[in-house]
């Protein structure tokens, strides 16, 4: 009798389970994005290559630079991710060398308002005398971000074991950085004002 009622604690465990991983199967196959941090990307970049992804971090954006920094983690083999927007938007949010600035990637942009707001504190420069293209920007923008992670292969950097280089060409600025995400959808902006 104990053996019964063991096997069909079993058996119930095993049918309540089954919602559970269908649920998860259903997400994925809906193509729900791998929630994970800037660190995660930046040490595996091979484990979320072509994958979607959603990332929180403080965003680096200066002339020719549009960025997540790794360099505070432990163990990467990315510097940082470059961003891009997906399509959509008029222009990308700064400029870099070389090619077209108008988002092209077949993933498309949600420009909903979270994105405006983004966007808006993001590109927000003081227009005074002796600001210079990306030396005044007036926020610091803290998001999340969701989209397409890409990644080629990495090695040390010649002289600099610290670094990382892209030996077939990256993304960005001079194709400098190993590892891009293409922005599909943004939301839980934080824009802090830049204490000067």
């Amino acid at each position: 009798m104990e053996g019964m009622i063991t096997g069909l604690r079993a058996v119930v465990a095993i049918v309540a389970a089954v919602p559970f991983g269908i649920a998860y199967a259903d997400a994925d196959a809906a193509g729900g994005p791998v929630h994970t941090t800037l660190c995660e990307l930046v040490k595996q970049p091979g484990r979320f290559n072509g994958k979607m992804v959603s990332v929180r971090g403080l965003v680096e954006i200066a002339f020719e630079n549009f960025e997540l920094r790794g360099e505070d983690c432990e163990g990467r083999n990315l510097d940082g991710v470059w961003l891009e927007y997906g399509k959509g938007p008029k222009k990308q949010p700064t400029i870099w060398c070389c090619g077209d600035m108008v988002p092209r990637d077949k993933l498309t942009l949600l420009r909903n308002a979270d994105f405006r707001a983004f966007h808006r504190h993001l590109i927000a420069q003081k227009r005074t005398k002796g600001c210079y293209e990306g030396e005044c920007y007036l926020y610091r923008v803290t998001a999340t971000l969701a989209g397409r992670f890409d990644a080629v292969k990495t090695e040390s950097c010649p002289g600099d074991r610290e670094s990382h280089c892209c030996p077939g060409g990256g993304f960005g600025h001079l194709g400098f950085f190993c590892g891009r995400l293409v922005i599909q959808l943004v939301s839980d902006v934080v824009a802090k004002p830049v204490d000067r």
